[in-house]
């Protein structure tokens, strides 16, 4: 989302979105099933995502991630979904 909100501020001339971009660039992102994406911003932003106890849990495959220590910061870990939650 982060190219979609600097299109759209290029496109605006501000370094600035407005409500209508906000809503834009995450819409498309909950478009293109990118949950995971709109929930670790909204737990970034106000310290709590939208998962809520007893929901059933997102669960995706990634391909491959690559991690280099002066790339990245680890800003946390939850717990696995554990496979008799999987299955409820």
């Amino acid at each position: 989302e982060s190219r979609a909100a600097a299109a759209c501020r290029a496109e605006n001339g501000s370094d600035l979105l407005s409500l209508h971009d906000f809503l834009t660039v995450y819409q498309a992102e909950l478009d293109q099933g990118k949950y995971w994406g709109v929930e670790h911003d909204v737990r970034m932003m106000r310290g709590v995502g939208m998962w809520v106890e007893g929901s059933t849990p997102f669960t995706a495959t990634f391909d491959q991630l690559y991690y280099t220590a002066g790339a990245l910061r680890l800003r946390g870990v939850l717990e696995p979904v554990s496979a008799q939650r999987r299955a409820a």
